[in-house]
């Protein structure tokens, strides 16, 4: 049910991050879904720096953290075979208090996002901006679902 939730609130707010995909060239290949491949996109701008172009934790300012970056690729692994998520969007929020690294070492995207969306957009007073963060957060975390080892 909350996945089925989670896809209806991404079908919604994807269309609204389609803007900001298309303003920054993002393509997808035929095997590739749009959404995965604009949260390929996400992953390679905003998160491969810490975790690396694989996910699996060797970014080039990995060495630099406190708490090293977790391997992304074995979320699942790591939670009997299951995806968590809720859990992974929410880390990536970061805005609701859940800290997955048990530190601040992780940028609060949400944040980040919502800022970016109401800076560059420069859109009509009536866009709701939150629904382009949840787009762009959804997609990262399909992304990521979608190099889960198995």
């Amino acid at each position: 049910m909350l996945i089925k939730n989670l896809r209806s609130i991404l079908i919604l707010s994807i269309s609204a991050a389609v803007a900001v995909a298309v303003s920054t060239g993002v393509r997808a290949d035929e095997e590739e879904d749009f959404t995965v491949a604009f949260g390929k996109s996400e992953f390679g701008k905003r998160c491969a720096v810490c975790h690396g172009p694989d996910g699996v934790g060797d970014g080039p300012l990995a060495e630099l953290l406190l708490q090293p970056p977790p391997d992304l690729t074995k979320i699942s692994q790591r939670n009997d075979g299951k995806f968590p998520v809720l859990d992974i969007y929410q880390a990536i929020d970061g805005r609701r208090g859940l800290r997955a690294h048990g530190t601040m070492d992780m940028p609060i995207w949400g944040n980040y996002y919502r800022v970016d969306a109401s800076e560059k957009l420069r859109a009509p007073h009536d866009v709701n901006y939150e629904e382009i963060v949840h787009g762009r957060i959804l997609a990262l975390v399909y992304y990521i679902q979608s190099i889960q080892e198995e």
